[in-house]
């Protein structure tokens, strides 16, 4: 509902900030997803940026990663391609304004001699300025809502250059930040000063009445059998992620079916026989997947939570098959598509399924998905190499690459 109404207040031109934490599985995605469904046809702009487990240790990269949206960055692109879009797009935004170019095409590793010989605190200012002067450029072509996800992920440096923006900026928007609760977005001093335009929504567990509503949502019917639910309500524990793996795991091992339009065990279900971790359950469920789409899912989660096709499909060892081993990934909900353009790239639906699959290949299967994934890097990305060091410096580092990870270093 705070949600809602903060869109509101963004029509009468007014800005709002939200913090969603909680740990993971307690609905964050989820929230997240059930608000953006409300906004089809409300005409409002939605600028999404992202960061990732493997990505906490390259600068700035949530900023990137929106920049790469805005700006229509394709992953194959040659940095003369980068250099034009960025210069292109950023004059579009806000005419020839002398310093916003040069310090955001720097974040791209292009050079512009005139800022070569600058400190780097008059860097990280200037570059604190000139994504202030996008943002708000973005922020009045529509009413606009920026999301962050994962800032638990988020490198120190962007998080300081977000924790800024977001104290200056006076541009109508809604800003709505995601994270674990390692992560801080403000400190309380900072919170009581902006109690106006910033609320944090903490996710607990579900109740008893959440969970039943999540349960009949989740099977699309009113009616849920007693021994159904009792089972839902002691296993479960309200924890929402959870509740949705063991529903998924109930239909998928044949031990919840549907017949004539009512929900009904097919044999007798004891709490033991549904793991007792979110994790198992996860685990139960990829078991379960045919060999070859267990394979492609193992790779992609090597890759990392979102992952492009084009990575995929220049290290699968099934490449005749992995169109169809997609299709069934994303038919079981462990995958979604998240972009079709610029380039065609997926995620995996929650960050713990990402990680228990990865967790569940063997060390060498591991480093040996690692290093293909950073040669093929390397291919794909040769005219632009330096954008990508420090993924490619990760990827060979786990790869046991120890001396090419150096290389990038």
């Amino acid at each position: 509902d705070r949600l809602r109404e903060a869109v509101e207040e963004l029509r009468k031109g007014n800005r709002r900030i939200f913090s969603i934490c909680g740990d993971s599985g307690t609905g964050k995605s989820r929230l997240v997803e059930e608000f953006k469904a409300t906004l089809e046809h409300k005409e409002i702009q939605w600028i999404e940026g992202h960061a990732y487990s493997y990505s906490q240790n390259i600068p700035y990269f949530p900023l990137i990663d929106l920049l790469n949206r805005v700006f229509q960055i394709e992953e194959g692109d040659p940095s003369e391609k980068v250099r034009e879009k960025i210069e292109s797009e950023i004059r579009n935004l806000v005419g020839e304004k002398e310093d916003v170019i040069p310090y955001i095409g720097s974040l791209y590793a292009l050079i512009y001699p005139e800022i070569e010989d600058v400190s780097p605190e008059f860097w990280k200012s200037r570059l604190q300025d000139a994504s202030l002067t996008i943002l708000s450029a973005l922020a009045q072509r529509a009413p606009t809502i920026f999301f962050l996800e994962d800032l638990h992920w988020a490198d120190s440096s962007f998080a300081e250059l977000l924790r800024r923006t977001l104290l200056e900026v006076q541009q109508p928007a809604i800003v709505l930040c995601v994270y674990r609760p390692v992560f801080s977005l403000f400190t309380s001093h900072q919170v009581r000063g902006m109690r106006k335009v910033y609320q944090e929504i903490g996710l607990q567990d579900f109740s008893a009445s959440e969970v039943k509503d999540m349960v009949e949502s989740l099977l699309m019917t009113k009616t849920i059998p007693g021994d159904l639910m009792q089972f839902i309500q002691e296993k479960v524990e309200g924890n929402p992620f959870y509740l949705e793996e063991v529903i998924n795991s109930l239909i998928e091992s044949e031990s919840l079916f549907c017949d004539n339009g009512g929900w009904r065990f097919t044999r007798p279900i004891g709490k033991s026989s549904i793991p007792s971790t979110v994790q198992g359950v996860i685990s139960a469920r990829i078991d379960r997947l045919e060999k070859d789409t267990k394979h492609v899912l193992q790779e992609a989660s090597v890759i990392g939570k979102a992952f492009l096709y084009q990575i995929l499909e220049n290290i699968t060892e099934l490449t005749e098959h992995i169109d169809r081993c997609l299709t069934w990934l994303e038919r079981f909900d462990l995958i979604r598509t998240r972009s079709l353009q610029p380039d065609l790239e997926y995620i995996f639906k929650h960050a713990l399924t990402q990680e228990v699959v990865y967790n569940g290949l063997l060390k060498k299967e591991r480093q040996a998905i690692h290093e293909r994934i950073g040669l093929v890097m390397e291919q794909l990305f040769h005219d632009r190499l330096s954008e990508h060091y420090e993924t490619l410096a990760f990827h060979f580092k786990q790869g046991q690459s120890v001396l090419k990870a150096f290389d990038y270093l």
